[in-house]
This record gives structure tokens, sequence and C-alpha cells, in this order.
């Protein structure tokens, strides 16, 4: 019973991080909307896929002074 319960729980934590993957992966597709707001082409816009590891990291090296 408890390696079937173990299945279980594996299968499900494998089902969430799917899902995590699958959410974070379409932030690909979302584009800074203050950009879209001032008007800027699409094809210029950063999206947040790729704004979100800078600022991230700039946060970081701030918080490290």
């Amino acid at each position: 019973m408890e390696k079937k319960n173990s299945k279980l729980v594996m299968e499900y934590k494998s089902n969430e991080i799917l899902k995590v993957f699958f959410e974070i992966h379409t932030l690909k597709n979302l584009f800074r909307q203050g950009c879209l707001k001032k008007g800027v082409e699409k094809k210029l816009c950063e999206n947040v896929a790729d704004h979100s590891p800078s600022i991230t990291m700039l946060t970081w090296l701030i918080a490290d002074r």
C-alpha cells in the first residue's frame, strides 16, 4: 500500500511541476504591458520571460550590498 501511495504522490508532484512549467512557458508570449500602452510595437517589446531574470539579478545584486 505504501508503494502505491508514494507513486500517487510522485505523479501528483510531477503533474504540479508540469503545470508550473507550462505556466512559466506562456510568459514568452506575454509582452510587457507598459511598452504596449506607450505604443511600442510588439516586435520591439520585451516579453515577461526575458524581463524577469534580468530584474531578479538586478534585485539580487542591489540586495547584496
